[in-house]
């Protein structure tokens, strides 16, 4: 009897896509949220990436904005986010002053070991700095209404310390570059790699330092009182590559105010550009600036 012929098994179709996740992918992202988290539950690492948020967006939205006094939409609404992150850090240095007082303490005159020059100058930053803080508390508070006192020369008094304060570790930075660099021709074939590689490591240490403080005080001269070297200058979009508190950016084109006492003064002030409102006094915040009108000029 011939054996019945069975009909054909289907064909079979595409195996099912597993998707595996390796398991090192888990324990890096875990690792990565660890490290974010850890970051942002201390002060100063939350103070970085606040610092770095309000750069991308002032960058962003100064480079899309162009020259649009009164950006609007996408550009506006990133350099609103900005002076709202900067108001943030502001607001956060309120608390600063007994840190830096406690550093200052600590480093008193500096260690006896160490080259005089550095020492001075480390002191004479440290006192600039102990003296800007409370300058900028003034000028904040002004701002907000706490104290009737005039703002705009509290802020130009705390930018004119901080300023100070960088100048200072410029030259601090390339006092101790001359000395290392001096140590390493004196020493050069005698010293032990480790320690030549310590010294090259402190040289970076510096000329990074030099570089970060030297695009801060272009900001700093940037955000004085016009007139002075290149206050008020730059444009929104080059403010981010300066590497300190970021602050609005001028407007270029003067107007017509209403001064205190009722004087008709025209005014160049230092603010995003978001602000459209002419009419306010000199006395009154901008709304949408960070700091109201600043360095009201009378021409």
């Amino acid at each position: 009897m011939p054996t019945p012929r069975l009909p054909a098994a289907p064909a079979p179709g595409p195996a099912p896509v597993r998707v595996t996740t390796p398991p090192g992918s888990v324990a890096m992202a875990a690792d990565a949220l660890g490290g974010l988290v850890a970051v942002l539950e201390s002060y100063r690492g939350r103070d970085r990436v606040v610092r770095a948020l309000g750069y991308g967006c002032q960058l962003a939205g100064g480079a899309l904005a162009g020259v649009r006094a009164a950006p609007a939409g996408l550009p506006g609404s990133l350099l609103a986010v900005s002076a709202q992150l900067s108001h943030c850090r502001t607001v956060l240095r309120l608390f600063d002053d007994f840190a830096m007082l406690n550093y200052s303490r600590g480093y008193g005159l500096g260690p006896k070991d160490e080259d005089a020059v550095v020492r001075w100058l480390s002191v004479l930053a440290n006192a600039a700095d102990q003296l800007y803080y409370p300058c900028e508390h003034v000028a904040w508070a002004a701002d907000a209404g706490v104290v009737g006192a005039s703002s705009p020369k509290w802020w130009a008094l705390s930018t004119g310390l901080w300023a100070l304060s960088l100048l200072l570790g410029v030259v601090r930075s390339l006092r101790i570059l001359f000395q290392l660099r001096r140590k390493l021709r004196q020493h050069k074939g005698n010293s032990s790699p480790p320690s030549q590689k310590k010294m090259r490591a402190q040289v970076k240490t510096e000329v990074l330092s030099i570089i970060s403080s030297l695009a801060d005080l272009s900001n700093a001269i940037h955000w004085l009182p016009p007139g002075f070297l290149w206050a008020g200058w730059f444009p929104p979009c080059h403010q981010p590559l300066c590497l300190h508190s970021c602050r609005p950016a001028p407007r270029r084109k003067p107007f017509a105010e209403q001064g205190p006492f009722g004087v008709a003064v025209t005014s160049v002030y230092q603010h995003t550009g978001l602000c459209t409102a002419a009419g306010a006094t000199l006395a009154q915040n901008c709304g949408s600036c960070l700091y109201g009108p600043l360095w009201p000029v009378t021409q």
